[in-house]
């Protein structure tokens, strides 16, 4: 978490000067490259365990009692999202435009995991299926599409002019 940390902190020194995108590999000195390259997997890291802990927690409980523990964590996140978080970037309330960002996104995440449960096993695991391929299945696309917006080419130095 220390990489996500510290990137924030540089995004908050350098908010108001003209830079680049630091993964634009072109422009980008190695070490910021490299840092924001690092800082990346943080939020996917820090998700994984919310699945993890929503299915030891359910090991022996009612349903109800399971979905209760992740509804109640994306309201928590969602919730202060809309409204405190927008306030503070925009001073306004309620705000002519509002920014969602990560945090929101984790919490409709739970609320999608609270909602899980109800559905057939089947259903359950078609949308896991769905959701890796299609992940999977898109970076293919973007790949064969726009080889040089690929992400696997995105590590690698432009071509030699």
């Amino acid at each position: 978490m220390q990489p996500m940390l510290l990137d924030h902190v540089r995004e908050t020194f350098y908010l108001r000067h003209q830079l680049g995108d630091p993964m634009a590999v072109a422009r980008t000195e190695p070490a910021l490259y490299l840092y924001r390259l690092l800082a990346h997997p943080c939020a996917p890291v820090f998700v994984l365990p919310t699945g993890l802990s929503a299915w030891l927690y359910g090991q022996g409980k009612d349903r109800a009692a399971v979905v209760a523990l992740p509804a109640r964590r994306g309201l928590f996140l969602v919730l202060p999202e809309l409204t405190l978080v927008n306030f503070a970037w925009t001073f306004e309330f309620p705000p002519h435009m509002a920014y969602l960002q990560v945090i929101w996104a984790i919490g409709l995440s739970m609320l999608a995991l609270a909602a899980l449960p109800w559905l057939p096993r089947p259903v359950r695991v078609a949308t896991g299926v769905a959701l890796i391929a299609g992940h999977a299945g898109a970076a293919l696309l973007l790949t064969i599409a726009a080889p040089a917006r690929a992400p696997i080419l995105a590590l690698c130095p432009p071509p030699a002019r």
